[in-house]
Parts: structure tokens; C-alpha cells; sequence
């Protein structure tokens, strides 16, 4: 059984010296998903398929002729979701044979197989964690909760606050 590993290592977080809105929500982005790097995903890669090959498609580009006669294609996320990874997985979606599995495997060494259902609940958590909806979502309610709880310290240290 011939299995190809697909990396794509051409995510990266915006330059340090970018010092706008975009690079800074980007590169928060970059560190939320926390993801492994390509040495990592290679080795995680070979300790879990000794005989398959690994391909980086940012240093190789007759990929897509690579995984052609593979039996299985395994996807290596570098993060929980793949996060950065929509445009190429997409694209081996679109060129692989009907007959061959795409699986992924994930810089958490999670090993699952893609399909539709999987598909969709992966873009809806890469929409969540794309804008950070959750923690936008949770803000109002810290801020609020912050407020308060900065005035009830005001008013316990302008009252003499609780007596022992």
C-alpha cells in the first residue's frame, strides 16, 4: 500500500516588524493554533507510516503528480483543524481518484479520515477560530464582570471593607 503524507508549510505568522492591526491579529492567530513544524509533522509522519513518503508542497512542486498513484493521501495538519491548509486540501480533494482515502493527521496525533461530514465541521471550526469568535463572544461578559468587581474592591476600601 503506497501512502503519501502531504505537509503544507507555507502558513506562517506576519513578520515581527509588522506592526499593524492585520499582522497583530494575525500573528495572535499564528499562536492560538499553535502549530507543529515541519520537523515535527515529518517524524510524527514516519513514526506512524514507516513506508510512506513525505511531501512538503512548499518545496516540491510535481506534488500533485505525487499523490496520483497513492493508495491512501494523509493529510498533516499542522494545528487541531488545518487552519492554513484550506487552499491545498481543497486542491487534492479536486485531483484525487475516487477510490483513493484521504485521511488526516494532526499536530495533536490525531488520525481521522475526511469526509463530507468531517469537511463541514472542520470549516465551521476554522470559521470560529479564524476570527476568534468565541473569545469575542465571551469579552462583553469579562469586561462586565471586570467592572464590577473593580467597583466592589472601590467601595470595600472606601467603606474600611470587611471587618475580621
Amino acid at each position: 500500500m503506497k501512502i503519501i503524507g502531504i505537509h503544507d508549510g507555507r502558513w506562517s505568522p506576519p513578520p515581527a516588524s509588522e506592526t499593524g492591526l492585520p499582522a497583530r491579529f494575525g500573528r495572535a492567530r499564528w499562536y492560538k493554533a499553535n502549530p507543529r513544524d515541519r520537523d515535527y509533522m515529518q517524524a510524527l509522519f514516519a513514526e506512524r507510516f514507516a513506508d510512506g513518503r513525505f511531501v512538503d508542497v512548499a518545496e516540491t512542486q510535481d506534488w500533485p503528480a505525487r499523490i496520483a498513484d497513492a493508495d491512501e493521501i494523509v493529510l498533516l495538519y499542522p494545528d487541531a483543524t488545518g487552519l492554513g491548509f484550506g487552499a491545498t486540501e481543497h486542491s487534492i480533494l479536486r485531483q484525487r481518484h475516487p477510490i483513493q482515502d484521504v485521511t488526516v493527521l494532526n499536530g495533536r496525533r490525531r488520525y481521522f479520515q475526511l469526509d463530507a461530514t468531517t469537511r463541514r465541521q472542520l470549516r465551521w471550526r476554522r470559521f470560529l477560530e479564524r476570527w476568534m469568535l468565541g473569545e469575542a463572544l465571551c469579552m462583553p461578559f469579562v469586561l462586565i464582570a471586570a467592572l464590577l468587581l473593580a467597583a466592589y474592591d472601590h467601595i470595600q476600601k472606601t467603606t474600611g471593607g470587611a471587618r475580621d
